[in-house]
């Protein structure tokens, strides 16, 4: 079985997204999912692709799952595969506490494609320190996004109660983004 094991898990979940993507082409895009422990991880990610997938998302910026900095040398061979082929990284970073490593990584990888859900996080607090350097990194970073999704339904309630009490903000962090905002990408459906 997989319970307990992360690599297996991973592997499990990456092969029935692989699956139900080929069930309905065109309407489910698959993205793989590694552990950073994962000797083989570039490898593994070379057979997801070749078997159809079209991202990565990676988990190690959330705060449940943070056990290493975002810059870890032993990422980079990722990062760098990432890179040189185009292939989007949607990575749940909480930018509230990970922002500098991630910086680290985008001045390395400056040609990354990412993702980056929820806003960075940064909702919670729209007149923040997290919006200001999500806007910078917009700014700087043509090849950044953010999704538009809160995650879980107890986050979506809260999340559309602080869009709701920020709209002016908020309207204008999506008129001059628009182009940069994707569309729930990262909402969990259990």
């Amino acid at each position: 079985g997989t319970k307990g094991d992360p690599e297996k898990l991973n592997a499990w979940s990456t092969q029935e997204i692989l699956k139900a993507s080929k069930l309905h082409p065109g309407k489910i895009i698959s993205f793989a999912t590694l552990h950073p422990n994962d000797p083989n991880k570039v490898e593994l990610l070379k057979g997801y692709v070749a078997d159809g997938v079209m991202g990565l998302k990676l988990y190690t910026g959330h705060s449940n799952f943070h056990d290493r900095s975002l810059d870890v040398p032993e990422m980079d061979p990722v990062y760098a595969y990432c890179e040189e082929t185009g292939l989007p990284l949607l990575w749940h970073v909480n930018m509230s506490k990970y922002t500098k490593e991630l910086f680290k990584v985008l001045e390395k990888y400056p040609n990354l494609t990412i993702i980056i859900p929820h806003l960075g996080v940064g909702f919670w607090d729209p007149e923040g320190k997290v919006m200001d350097d999500v806007g910078w990194m917009l700014d700087t970073y043509p090849n950044i996004y953010v999704d538009s999704s809160f995650g879980t339904r107890e986050i979506l309630v809260g999340g559309l109660e602080k869009v709701n009490a920020n709209l002016e903000f908020f309207k204008d962090f999506y008129a001059k983004y628009q182009d940069r905002i994707v569309w729930g990408t990262d909402m969990v459906v259990t």
